[in-house]
């Protein structure tokens, strides 16, 4: 197994603690910080959030820029299927918003990988 599939087993468990087998799918979602050309993806899933009223894609570009801050972007196959923006208000405290997923693409642990990253 490699070391990828190793880091993805860990994350796979079951509410009860048990180990799932992660699906060769989930390991290919890769979180790395945003860039402007994941918009086209993130505004259109969003478009399916909030009854279309998502602020998300508002916001993203202004996030982007955010020196506070980091923006993420969970990718498989290519395509923006999740983002999450972390800001840092206070030396200790940080603020987690606009985390989202692909509907399409739930089930991939996409979801735990930005938590995670």
């Amino acid at each position: 197994m490699g070391n990828d599939q190793v880091a993805t087993h860990r994350l796979c468990k079951k509410s009860d603690g048990s180990s799932m087998k992660p699906s060769v799918s989930a390991s290919r979602v890769l979180c790395r910080p945003a860039l402007e050309s994941d918009y086209a993806d993130i505004a259109e899933f969003c478009k399916g959030i909030w009854d279309g009223g998502d602020y998300v894609p508002e916001v993203w570009h202004d996030w982007l820029k955010d020196p506070n801050g980091l923006l993420v972007t969970a990718e498989y196959e290519r395509h923006a299927i999740g983002c999450c923006k972390l800001t840092r208000l206070a030396e200790a405290q940080w603020w987690l918003e606009g985390f989202r997923v692909d509907p399409k693409y739930q089930g991939l642990k996409a979801g735990s990988r930005l938590h995670d990253y």
